[in-house]
């Protein structure tokens, strides 16, 4: 949505090896992966973790669900992960968790990515500079930013919306 240096400026003035854009509380320590920054140091924890042949276990090599195999990768490669890192060289710059009165009835474990109101409220109220193009709300408050334009030369949006289905990656 904007030009973000957050990240890299947070590596370089401070001793943590992964900053991450936002974390989550909903399962334990969650170090969300849209978009996350290494030091040296952190790089190579990254790359011990999660540098795997696609038969790792990681990838759910037995599961046939598409769900349950993401599942899988995130649990690994983003919560997981996170845990390689003590919690004093680990830090994001965004809580993507919202205010517990804000849950919805059925699921308390959703975050800033299926939350228009708390996307909505880190974006006026925070500055929170990115947005998922597969949430409608998100994509078409931006569709005239220069910036979104400029990055998505490429791709039809109007197939993005219509036709991919995101839930099943």
């Amino acid at each position: 949505l904007r030009h973000f240096n957050g990240i890299l400026e947070e590596l370089q003035d401070t001793d943590y090896r992964v900053v991450g854009l936002s974390s989550s509380l909903s399962r334990g320590y969650w170090l969300e992966s849209i978009f996350r920054g290494f030091s040296y140091k952190g790089i190579q924890t990254f790359m011990k973790h999660s540098c795997v042949p696609v038969t790792h276990k990681s990838f759910g090599p037995k599961l046939t669900s598409p769900v349950k195999k993401k599942r899988k990768i995130v649990h690994y490669h983003e919560i997981l992960l996170a845990y390689r890192f003590a919690p004093d060289k680990r830090t994001a710059l965004y809580s993507a968790d919202p205010p517990p009165n804000w849950w919805p009835e059925k699921d308390q474990n959703v975050t800033w990515v299926q939350n228009e109101k708390l996307w909505r409220t880190l974006k006026d109220q925070q500055r929170f500079p990115v947005a998922k193009v597969n949430q409608d709300y998100a994509v078409t408050t931006v569709d005239n930013n220069p910036l979104l334009q400029s990055c998505t030369t490429k791709l039809d949006l109007d197939f993005v919306r219509t036709s991919l289905d995101f839930d099943s990656f």
